[in-house]
């Protein structure tokens, strides 16, 4: 059954170690200096493409887990032209905000570090869960130690354009062979060191239907039996349009995408990547390899950061 293969896999796709015992951006290491080199080669067009959905601060969608906030501290409104006004003697004035949000959830686009998740009290490289507090944060495995970037070969597996269909259904999962037929027909193959991106075609779907509930309507993802193909290829990097574990759960064993990737594979996820202008890129050059870019914030002690991967063509 799939409970029974995710715990196998949990042990047997396990990189905890291969990079040392205080590794902390596990499979990122497979990106190599030269890999970079050989990414950026592939640049010919200079166009760019943000992978990125918007933030909303105003609209509370059937989606939303917890409503991103924004709060003016100081604002442009009702400063006298004329600069009597003593703060603005200068004439000058500024615009400040406070944003308060949680990435983590269904609708911002973020890359989860290996302390976002754990499994029987232990993170990616054996690390006690323990070490995540309520004073400190995460101080192991916390999105910080990906402070450099990442920046590699990415390739765009467009499910939805292999299957001719325009999205895919609620919970309906991204198999291991999906990936390989797509490789197959559209002549292109994942690598050590690649960035994989998977198209569902959700956020189309959510564009032409609206919002909905994903945990009452369903959300399509990759099945857990994609790891090992993932593990085999030693991509670094993989990213989704949708939350990357499929709702209703597959198995007993939640969010197995998760578990497999974080905490034992130590291979960082983007959740909630928006693929539609990069699906329309690639079929206009009839590329699916392409440059990706990366760049979490250093929020020290976090289990993530939002982020806004840019593709180059």
């Amino acid at each position: 059954d799939l409970e029974g293969r995710v715990l196998e896999w949990l042990d047997s796709l396990s990189n905890w170690n291969r990079w040392g015992p205080d590794d902390q951006i596990g499979t990122i290491n497979l990106i190599t200096a030269q890999k970079r080199i050989d990414a950026a080669s592939l640049i010919k067009s200079g166009i760019t493409v943000s992978c990125s959905r918007p933030i909303e601060f105003f609209t509370k969608t059937p989606d939303t887990t917890f409503q991103a906030q924004r709060w003016m501290v100081e604002t442009g409104e009702g400063r006298p032209l004329d600069g009597s006004d003593a703060v603005v003697q200068t004439k000058r004035s500024a615009v400040k905000e406070c944003i308060s949000m949680v990435y983590h959830g269904f609708l911002i686009t973020h890359l989860d570090s290996f302390a976002h998740f754990s499994y029987k009290g232990k993170m990616y490289n054996g690390k006690s869960s323990d070490l995540c507090t309520s004073s400190q944060g995460c101080t192991w495995n916390g999105v910080e130690a990906l402070r450099d970037g990442i920046c590699s070969r990415a390739i765009l597996i467009d499910i939805p354009l292999l299957k001719d269909v325009e999205w895919l259904k609620p919970g309906e999962s991204v198999t291991f062979q999906d990936i390989l037929d797509f490789e197959n027909k559209f002549d292109v193959r994942i690598t050590s060191g690649d960035i994989l991106l998977v198209r569902t075609g959700f956020c189309l779907r959510r564009c032409k239907e609206g919002p909905f509930d994903y945990h009452k309507a369903g959300v399509p993802s990759l099945h857990p039996d994609c790891m090992p193909l993932l593990r085999e290829r030693d991509i670094a990097l993989c990213g989704s349009d949708t939350p990357n574990d499929a709702y209703p759960p597959l198995c007993s064993i939640r969010n197995p995408v998760h578990l497999l990737a974080l905490v034992a594979m130590g291979l960082p996820l983007m959740d909630n990547m928006d693929l539609e202008r990069l699906s329309q890129e690639c079929q206009r050059s009839n590329r699916w390899a392409f440059m990706l870019t990366v760049a979490p914030l250093e929020l020290q002690g976090s289990s993530g950061s939002p982020v806004n991967p840019i593709a180059l063509f």
